[in-house]
C-alpha cells in the first residue's frame, strides 16, 4: 500500500512533529523508540512509517565502524548506535517486522526488511 498523501501534506507534517516529539531524548534512548513507534496501533500510520525510514537510514552509522554499502568501503567513526540498544534491536526487530507484516503494513515492513539487510551487510560483511 501506498501513502494516501505526499509527503509534504499537513498529516506528513504532522506525522513528522509526533515522532520528533516521541524521539526527542537525543541519540541515545532513539533506537527503543523507533521500536516503540513501529508496531504501536496507537500511531498514526505515517508515524509508524516514518519511523521504520529513520530506523534503515540508521543502518549506515550501526557500529563505529561504517560500511559504505554502495562501495564496501569501510572507515571509521566517532558516531554509532550504542552497544546496548543494537542488541536491543538484534532481539526485537524480527518480531516487529511479523507484526507489521500481519497487520498488512507493506511499506513499514519494506523498510524494515531493508533495514535488516544493511545491518546483516555490516555485521556479517
Amino acid at each position: 500500500q501506498h501513502l494516501k498523501s505526499p509527503p509534504n501534506s499537513v498529516d506528513w507534517r504532522r506525522s513528522e512533529e509526533t515522532l520528533k516529539e516521541w524521539g526527542s531524548r537525543g541519540p541515545p534512548g532513539f533506537v527503543p523508540s523507533l521500536l516503540k513507534i513501529i508496531p504501536s496501533k496507537e500511531a498514526p500510520r505515517d508515524v509508524r512509517l516514518m519511523a521504520a525510514i529513520l530506523l534503515k537510514n540508521l543502518a549506515p552509522v550501526w557500529s563505529k565502524r561504517r560500511i559504505n554499502l554502495e562501495r564496501k568501503v569501510n572507515a571509521q567513526s566517532t558516531d554509532g548506535v550504542p552497544d546496548s540498544e543494537r542488541q536491543l534491536v538484534r532481539d526485537a526487530v524480527l518480531g516487529i517486522l511479523e507484526t507489521v507484516i500481519l497487520e498488512g503494513e507493506r511499506a513499514v515492513a519494506i523498510q524494515l526488511a531493508l533495514f535488516i539487510a544493511r545491518v546483516g551487510a555490516i555485521e556479517y560483511p
